[in-house]
């Protein structure tokens, strides 16, 4: 869970951003492309962006380097 309604874009757009932002400064490729694909697709948009299959893909990858991490 995101924390925020999946219509809300400029929310959407500004979690993602910064989530790209941290991901890039670790290194972490996989969420960084997914985290870059949807602040594209949402930057300067209001409404009428459907990004939910792209969130739920950067929610997977992001857990799934998480458990990797964990694993080290």
């Amino acid at each position: 869970e995101i924390g925020c309604d999946e219509n809300d874009v400029p929310h959407i757009f500004a979690i993602t951003h910064t989530l790209k932002g941290v991901a890039g400064n670790l290194s972490l490729s996989p969420i960084y492309e997914k985290a870059s694909a949807i602040c594209e697709a949402t930057r300067n948009k209001k409404d009428g962006v459907d990004v939910s299959k792209e969130m739920d893909d950067l929610i997977e990858t992001t857990l799934s380097v998480i458990k990797k991490i964990k694993e080290l």
